[in-house]
């Protein structure tokens, strides 16, 4: 086909927009700090045995220390530092199968 693009224009030009929209995605999260999420727990973090990872109802991934399993389990938990893929947060609250909310201890 004639007048098409090289293949290195191409590449170049979704390289700006991938970095564009990552710039545009950590300004969005970090707007978002200090906010509190539901979160529902999946499991231990596959990069920090030491926190427990979970997604809020808006798909972002949230990850949190906490010294009990929680998996199966929502959690309020506040958003304290931000990431291109989300946020590390604090326990607010958890609700247990039950539901019955319980604080944890600060």
């Amino acid at each position: 086909m004639d007048n098409q693009i090289p293949h290195h224009i191409k590449i170049e030009r979704l390289e700006q927009l991938i970095a564009l929209q990552n710039e545009i995605t950590l300004q969005i999260n970090r707007s978002q700090l200090g906010l509190t999420f539901p979160v529902f727990v999946e499991g231990r973090s596959s990069k920090d045995s030491g926190k427990w990872t979970g997604l809020t109802p808006h798909g972002k991934t949230v990850n949190f220390p906490a010294d009990r399993d929680l998996y199966g389990d929502v959690v309020t938990v506040r958003s304290v530092e931000a990431h291109l893929w989300g946020f590390i947060g604090d326990i607010e609250k958890v609700r247990s199968e039950r539901g019955l909310v319980l604080q944890m201890a600060h």
